[in-house]
């Protein structure tokens, strides 16, 4: 899941890129989008941690992908280097708390003399992700709109794969784990 909402952030910045009008988008114009991208998912990152006490992991997961996948159609609806600027902003603020929300489930569900292997092996999979979707609007020529309520559609399904997952995990355990201290439950592999 994880993989699939980086892949989306490689995506939207590259089919921002080449989607947005050549007078709105000169060399400043990419410098926004990527710094959006970028300061996006440093504010992310340094938020996920105050909300910790309100939600479990995988609840972050969920409200990441919902708030992306919203903030596309709202910017889909309203197109312009602005609303382009918000959207990668948003997205990389979703990903970014979503991915220290990742590590956490990794670090909670992973056995410790596993854990290096399995940060290492995922870590690769999101960067691979992000190649793979930031070649699509290299390799094919997606109108904006389209690609952006796409991005925004695929972004919701995400948010509710992975909370269907939860409460499905929830119902089968009888309760949510919430701290590696909690060793007795069973637990599946990282979302």
């Amino acid at each position: 899941a994880m993989t699939v909402f980086r892949g989306l952030v490689g995506f939207l910045v590259l089919h921002l890129g080449f989607a947005l009008p050549r007078e709105a988008l000169d060399a400043l114009g990419l410098s926004v989008l990527v710094g959006g991208a970028a300061l996006g998912s440093l504010c992310g990152a340094a938020a996920a941690p105050r909300v910790k006490g309100r939600l479990t992991e995988e609840g972050l997961i969920v409200l990441g992908a919902g708030v992306a996948g919203a903030s596309a159609l709202a910017a889909g609806w309203w197109f312009s280097l602005g609303s382009a600027a918000a959207l990668v902003f948003a997205f990389g603020a979703s990903a970014g708390a979503s991915k220290v929300a990742f590590d956490s489930i990794v670090q909670r569900d992973t056995p410790e003399g596993s854990r290096g292997w399995a940060f290492a092996r995922f870590e690769s999979l999101l960067q691979l992700g992000w190649v793979a979707g930031a070649l699509l609007p290299v390799a094919l020529p997606i109108p904006a709109r389209p690609g952006i309520y796409g991005t925004g559609a695929i972004a919701l399904a995400l948010a509710l794969a992975i909370g269907f997952m939860a409460a499905r995990r929830r119902g089968r355990t009888g309760a949510h784990p919430t701290s590696a201290g909690d060793v007795n439950m069973k637990r599946d592999p990282p979302v």
